[in-house]
């Protein structure tokens, strides 16, 4: 048997998932032509990027697996979650005996590592942790049930830290580095692979007329699925506050598919920012990466007004390489970012008073807490092929080192 050298697991659908793998597979037929690197993946994974995947498997160096079973679904609970990818990941190594292994989301696999993997073989095992939260001092505010899940999160960690087959766990947060390796953990940080997405080229001007936008109007881009981790109920709270000299400037552009358990509510409140004077125009349609950049240069100012969202956001790659200023929230990594490199204002985004105050501050500052430089070197440290190489030149031995 041919054994993969590397084998991607990704059981998860929607978001960043399919873009983290296309660009791994690509770069691979570009950089390592003598490798195998096999995609155990969701059906219909590669299919949500047609544009992106387009070359991605080209066997032998690239071939896809469709994983089978009982996938992990984003309703079920951690638990849950935690047993199927548990099952999956290892019907899948066993079945192909890869080398080693890249575990794209591995925050919903840490169950099955924590629980003691094992095989008769050797395989190595690395993953992508996208929510890293032990290097957050823990918050007075935090209830008994956050302080709880720290600590189980740390003596996940621990026991992760302890299984025989773990080689190296990435992260997108460089400053969580330090106390994954206090756990006894290999912890290297990740570029966040966000690429030009120029598919679509459709100008600013054309992108209003196209949402039926008034040209005169500052519009405001809410970007992404629509949920209430993205803060979209207190952002439309928020402009209906705004004063009218202000509300009669704005349009709220919102791009990307809502929440069903939120429409009713969101429906509610975008009438009451109309009356306000605010235009609202609500594109509720999953967006592809090829077709992003155009919305973004469409906007004067992007939202990314998470709730206590502690890791990052391709939002704000994407609002940097357009040009444009964020208005985001102050915890977490994307805080640091947005501070760290100039890239706009960071307010209290649980507080929709925070919010107007920050859009008034835009209008009357359109520059307030941007600056053009700092912002390019963020977007030249956040590209698909940094994270590539980095991953690579970590799992492959030096002799097969991409």
């Amino acid at each position: 048997m041919n054994r993969p050298d590397l084998m991607i697991f990704e059981p998860n659908l929607g978001g960043h998932h399919a873009e983290f793998t296309c660009h791994l597979l690509k770069h691979w037929i570009g950089a390592a032509p003598h490798g195998k690197l096999l995609a155990a993946v969701a059906p219909g994974l590669l299919e949500q990027q047609p544009a992106l995947s387009k070359g991605a498997i080209q066997p032998p160096q690239t071939e896809r697996a469709p994983l089978t079973g009982p996938l992990p679904g984003t309703s079920a609970s951690l638990w849950v979650k935690g047993l199927r990818n548990r099952r999956l990941l290892t019907d899948a190594i066993k079945k192909h005996r890869p080398k080693r292994v890249l575990i794209m989301y591995m925050d919903h696999a840490q169950m099955g590592l924590a629980l003691g993997l094992r095989f008769p073989f050797p395989v190595r095992i690395s993953g992508i942790l996208f929510h890293p939260t032990l290097h957050y001092p823990a918050a007075r505010s935090f209830s008994p049930k956050a302080h709880l899940q720290r600590l189980r999160k740390r003596w996940l960690l621990q026991l992760v830290a302890r299984n025989r087959h773990l080689d190296t766990v990435f992260t997108l947060d460089a400053s969580a580095v330090p106390s994954l390796k206090a756990l006894g953990l290999r912890a290297v940080a990740l570029a966040d692979p966000v690429g030009p997405g120029n598919v679509d080229a459709r100008t600013p001007q054309e992108m209003k007329r196209l949402h039926g936008i008034d040209p005169d109007r500052k519009v405001l881009l809410l970007f992404g699925a629509l949920t209430a981790r993205k803060g979209v109920v207190p952002m439309l709270k928020s402009v209906a506050m705004l004063p009218p000299w202000a509300a009669r400037q704005v349009a709220l552009l919102m791009a990307g598919p809502l929440d069903p358990a939120l429409r009713p509510q969101v429906s509610l409140l975008s009438s009451g920012a109309r009356a306000a004077g605010v235009q609202v125009v609500h594109h509720d349609a999953y967006i592809q990466s090829g077709s992003a950049q155009p919305f973004m240069e469409a906007a004067d100012l992007v939202l990314a007004p998470y709730q206590r969202h502690f890791g990052s956001s391709a939002v704000l790659v994407r609002a940097a390489r357009a040009q444009r200023p964020v208005l985001s929230q102050e915890f977490g990594l994307m805080g640091a970012n947005v501070r760290d490199y100039g890239l706009g204002q960071c307010v209290d985004t649980a507080d929709p008073g925070a919010i107007a105050a920050g859009i008034e501050t835009f209008l009357n500052e359109p520059g307030s807490g941007y600056d053009r430089q700092r912002s390019a070197g963020f977007v030249q440290a956040n590209t698909p092929d940094r994270f590539c190489r980095t991953l690579l030149s970590h799992l492959l031995p030096p002799e097969s080192s991409l």
